[in-house]
């Protein structure tokens, strides 16, 4: 059983050094996202309220893919390009930071799942080998 908890530290290790991946990894991702929508903002607050008025449509959105800041459909507001002219969306990003305290909350509990994991797989694994060696002596109780 000893050999079962070394292992199930190991595996606890491994599986919190993954849940933190994970989280950089989305952050990464959501910070790349909010940096590509605000370079959109930026693009579409420099053209003239003229220009935009022509992408309106039903919702009082504009579309900035129309006037070439987007590669698809882009609804935004006047608001935010507003917000976008004052540098708001630019602060916001660049005041985005990682939260280690949250990531390392996450892969805690991926970590307790591996180490309960795989120490029920050993005791399991001693289990029923202890029962198979039972059959095989006929069944007699352990000397």
């Amino acid at each position: 059983m000893r050999g079962t908890f070394r292992a199930s530290v190991a595996v606890a290790v491994l599986a919190g050094a993954y849940g933190v991946y994970e989280r950089v990894a989305a952050f990464s991702e959501a910070k790349d996202r909010n940096f590509k929508m605000m370079l959109t903002l930026e693009c579409g607050s420099r053209l003239s309220e003229e220009t935009l008025r022509r992408t309106l449509n039903e919702h009082g959105l504009l579309d900035l893919g129309k006037v070439g800041c987007a590669s698809e459909p882009f609804r935004a507001s006047f608001d935010e390009i507003r917000q976008a002219r004052d540098g708001v969306w630019r602060r916001d990003w660049q005041e985005t930071r990682f939260d280690m305290k949250a990531a390392a909350e996450y892969a805690l509990g991926y970590a307790a799942v591996a180490l309960l994991l795989v120490n029920l797989l050993g005791l399991a694994f001693v289990a029923v080998r202890a029962v198979f060696g039972w059959i095989a002596t006929g069944y007699r109780p352990a000397p």
